[in-house]
């Protein structure tokens, strides 16, 4: 039996003695407890691609999980999810973007976090006609035929 209490005191010593040997900055680590959970990534674009008629396909990344919100001047126009690997991409057709001049940006939304907005924006332009052209009538038409 003084075996075994021997043996327990000189692992409490042993225990101490680590202890003693870490530095300051290692001591007050290990007091902290866990690590705080992981740091909320900024959403990012990676492609926009923007048709002539207005309809949008862009993708890019975000923390995994998160809500994506795609704007347009600050109006919502498309919504999303980031994968497992964080990587998202919307479609924004319906409708499609106007003719004009558009400011895209993404914001991602994480239940329990504020919403963080990305530091890129995407400045697109839409032609004003984006119809295609009709097929040539009168006089031209009947010569090439």
């Amino acid at each position: 039996m003084p075996v075994a209490s021997s043996r327990r005191h000189r692992h409490r010593a042993g225990a101490a003695s680590i202890d003693a040997r870490l530095t300051p900055s290692r001591r007050r680590r290990r007091q902290r407890g866990p690590a705080p959970p992981a740091a909320v990534m900024v959403p990012s674009f990676d492609v926009a691609r923007i048709g002539p008629d207005g309809r949008a396909v862009i993708a890019g990344r975000a923390t995994p999980g998160a809500k994506i919100v795609l704007l347009d001047g600050g109006k919502e126009i498309a919504r999303g999810e980031a994968d497992a690997r964080g990587e998202w991409v919307v479609i924004a057709q319906d409708p499609p973007l106007g003719a004009g001049q558009h400011e895209l940006r993404v914001v991602q939304h994480i239940e329990g976090r504020a919403p963080v907005t990305s530091d890129q924006v995407v400045v697109a332009v839409v032609p004003a006609s984006s119809r295609p052209r009709a097929a040539p009538t009168g006089r031209r038409a009947r010569r090439r035929s």
